[in-house]
C-alpha cells in the first residue's frame, strides 16, 4: 500500500493553482531522478507555483503499475516507499474519485478517475499520456505535458538544452522543433538545430532549401527538401535502429511525405567527442538564428504511428522514461 499523501481537506475547492498529477508523473517523478516529470515538478516544488493533488484512482493506478513493472517483492516494497516519501515532500493531498460516471468528452473508461478529479477540484492534470492530455484539452479541463510546464517555468533551458537520454550508436533518435529566424526564405547559410560532435550535425541548408543530417560513419548525409518561407514551426526528427529486421537511418520532416532513409549494416560510427549543442555548430558557427522550442533525445528509434502522433500538437514530443526505464531505476535501489 502506497501512503503519504494526507486527506483533502475542505477548502481544497477554493485553490485555483491546483496540479493533478497522473500515475505516470507519480511514477517518473518518484523514481526517475533525470525525468521531465521530475524536472518539471522540482521547479514548480521551488518557485511555490501550486498545491499538489492525487486521487485514490492515481494511486491504485500506481500501486498496479509499479506490481506490473516490478517482479521483485522486495524492489517494489522499496518504491512504494520512494513513492510515499515523494508525496511527503510534495506535500500533496489526496482526494476521492469517481470513476463510474462517463465522461463526456474523450476520455478512456480507465482515465474518467482522472477526469472527475480535476472537473471536482478545478485542477490541472501533468501527465506525459498524449491522449489523456489531448482528450482533456477537447474537455476544456486544463492539462500539462512535462516540457510544457517546464517551459512556462523556465522557458530558457529548454532553448538551450537537449532533454532526454543520450542516444547511441545502436539506436536513438533526436527529435527537434524549432522557428527560424529573419533568414527564412534566404538563399544561403547553414543553420544548425543541434549538433552531437564526434555524430551528428542536423541543420537547414538555405543554399539547397534542405534539411540535412551529417552522420558520422554514413557515406553521404540525409536530406530532406522542404522550403522555409516564414518563421512557420519546423519538427524534424534523426532516427535509427541497427538491431531492427530492417536497419536503417532516416530524416523525417514535417510536411514531408517521404522521409529519407539509409540502411544500417550495423552501428554507427558514434564516437562522443564534445558536447552537444542546440542551436549552433559546436558553440561557435551556424547559428539557428530563431527559437528552438525544444530538443528531445533517446536511445531509441521514433517509429512512424509515434511521429504521426506527436504531429498533432506542438507540444508533443518522445518521452524516454517509460515503464522499461522505471524497471531499471528499480533495479538499483
Amino acid at each position: 500500500m502506497v501512503e503519504g499523501c494526507r486527506p483533502a481537506s475542505a477548502d481544497f475547492c477554493g485553490v485555483t493553482s491546483i496540479v493533478l498529477l497522473d500515475a505516470n508523473a507519480v511514477i517518473n517523478a518518484a523514481l526517475l531522478a533525470q525525468s521531465f516529470s521530475s524536472y518539471a515538478v522540482a521547479l514548480a516544488k521551488q518557485h511555490q507555483a501550486c498545491r499538489f493533488l492525487v486521487s485514490s484512482g492515481v494511486m491504485r493506478e500506481v500501486r498496479n503499475t509499479l506490481r506490473k513493472t516490478i517482479a521483485d517483492e522486495e524492489r517494489r516494497r522499496l518504491a512504494e516507499t520512494r513513492v510515499a516519501s515523494f508525496l511527503d515532500w510534495l506535500d500533496a493531498s489526496q482526494t476521492d474519485d469517481d470513476d463510474s460516471s462517463p465522461a463526456m468528452c474523450p476520455i478512456s473508461k480507465a482515465d474518467r478517475h482522472v477526469f472527475h478529479a480535476a472537473q471536482r477540484h478545478r485542477a490541472t492534470v501533468l501527465t506525459s499520456d498524449a491522449a489523456l492530455w489531448l482528450g482533456l484539452r477537447e474537455c476544456n479541463v486544463p492539462s500539462l505535458l512535462p516540457l510544457e510546464w517546464i517551459r512556462q517555468m523556465d522557458g530558457m533551458a529548454l532553448a538551450t538544452t537537449i532533454f532526454g537520454v543520450a542516444p547511441t550508436a545502436a539506436a536513438g533518435s533526436l527529435f527537434v522543433r524549432a522557428y527560424p529566424g529573419a533568414w527564412a526564405g534566404g538563399k544561403s547559410g547553414k543553420f544548425t538545430a543541434v549538433c552531437f560532435p564526434g555524430g551528428f550535425w542536423l541543420y537547414f541548408d538555405a543554399s539547397s532549401s534542405c534539411w540535412v543530417a551529417e552522420v558520422a560513419g554514413l557515406a553521404k548525409p540525409l536530406t530532406c527538401k522542404a522550403q522555409i518561407q516564414d518563421s512557420a514551426l519546423q519538427t524534424v526528427c534523426l532516427s535509427w535502429d541497427s538491431a531492427a529486421a530492417k536497419p536503417k537511418i532516416e530524416l523525417r520532416v514535417a510536411g514531408v511525405d517521404h522521409p529519407d532513409k539509409q540502411p544500417l549494416a550495423g552501428p554507427l560510427g558514434f564516437r562522443p567527442s564534445g558536447h552537444p549543442a542546440v542551436g549552433s555548430l559546436c558553440g561557435v558557427e551556424h547559428f539557428w538564428n530563431g527559437s528552438i522550442y525544444f530538443c528531445v533525445s533517446n536511445d531509441r528509434p521514433v517509429g512512424d504511428k509515434s511521429w504521426k502522433k506527436y504531429l498533432r500538437h506542438r507540444d508533443l514530443a518522445p518521452n524516454p522514461y517509460d515503464a522499461d526505464r522505471v524497471a531499471a531505476a528499480v533495479a538499483v535501489l
